[in-house]
Formats: structure tokens, sequence, C-alpha cells
């Protein structure tokens, strides 16, 4: 039941529709109670982004996603893709900067014990 509400969670936020509404889609098209109920076990093993795919997908399969909507779901799962590529990018470029650095010699175990506790962003008052 905690999975169902999940799902049914996240796509009112996608859909930006209330969640009583993707309720009442979702058992009138069959696809609660004919697929995510009973295709749990596998279901569950998706990642957010997939699973919401999945279940946009098919609920546009059935009829219950109007033009609008999907194309709305197609945007939000672009540039959650997009943002994933760019958090990707980015951290190999931190990797690599700080192989650099260590090979260099400009970083190693002693900077490294240095910085441990340390707060750069927050000011905290003592």
């Amino acid at each position: 039941m905690e999975f169902v509400t999940y799902c049914i969670a996240k796509l009112s936020v996608l859909l930006k529709l209330p969640q009583q509404e993707i309720y009442r889609r979702l058992s009138s098209s069959g696809i609660l109670y004919d697929y995510i109920v009973p295709s749990y076990d596998v279901l569950h093993t998706f990642s957010s982004r997939y699973l919401m795919e999945d279940l946009t997908s098919y609920m546009r399969e059935k009829g219950v996603l109007e033009k609008e909507e999907w194309e709305r779901v197609l945007t939000a799962l672009g540039l959650e893709q997009l943002r994933e590529q760019l958090a990707a990018f980015y951290a190999k470029q931190v990797d690599d900067e700080m192989d650099q650095l260590w090979e260099s010699g400009q970083f190693d175990e002693k900077r490294l014990k240095e910085l441990r506790g340390s707060h750069f962003r927050t000011p905290y008052n003592k």
C-alpha cells in the first residue's frame, strides 16, 4: 500500500494534478489494480524517474493522459534527466581536478586531515 501511495504522490507532482484525480484515473483504467499492485516486485526496483516514465507511458497508452499532460511529463522528465547529466558531468570534473591536485602533491593526506571538521559555508557562533 505504501508503494501505491508513493506512485500516486509522485504522479500528482509530475502531472500537477490532485492525488484524488490520479487515483481515479489509475483505478478506472485498471492500471492500479491490474498493473501497479501485481507488478510491485518489479516496479519497486525502478528508479523514481524510470517508474514515472513507465507509469505515464502506460497511462498514455490507456488514454488517461491528455496530450498537454503528456507533453508536460516529457518536459519534466527531460529536465530531470538533464539535471542528472549536468551533475554527473560536474562531479567528474571535480574528481579529475582532485586527482590532479593529489598527483601534483598540492593536496595530500596531511591537508585532508587539516580540513576534516571544517565548515566553510555556514558560520557558526560559539
